[in-house]
């Protein structure tokens, strides 16, 4: 792994590839999905599905500034 330098994303998706391509090395997260769908109950999706090192489900959603949140 290697410190990268600051860089402001102009995407969200350049944010998560880089996450997804280095969950093992951040984390300890193994990777399983990414933009998984809920459904049409739900209508949305997971950004990155991952398992950790207990087993225990880990789901991570980006987002590329503060007002992403609402």
């Amino acid at each position: 792994m290697k410190q990268l330098k600051k860089k402001d994303f102009k995407l969200e998706k350049e944010l998560q590839s880089l996450v997804e391509e280095n969950l093992q090395k951040l984390f300890g997260i193994t990777f399983l999905a990414t933009e998984h769908s809920t459904g049409q109950r739900y209508g949305g999706r997971m950004d990155t599905i991952g398992i950790d090192e207990n087993n225990y489900p880990v789901i991570l959603e980006y987002k590329r500034k503060k007002s992403e949140y609402n």
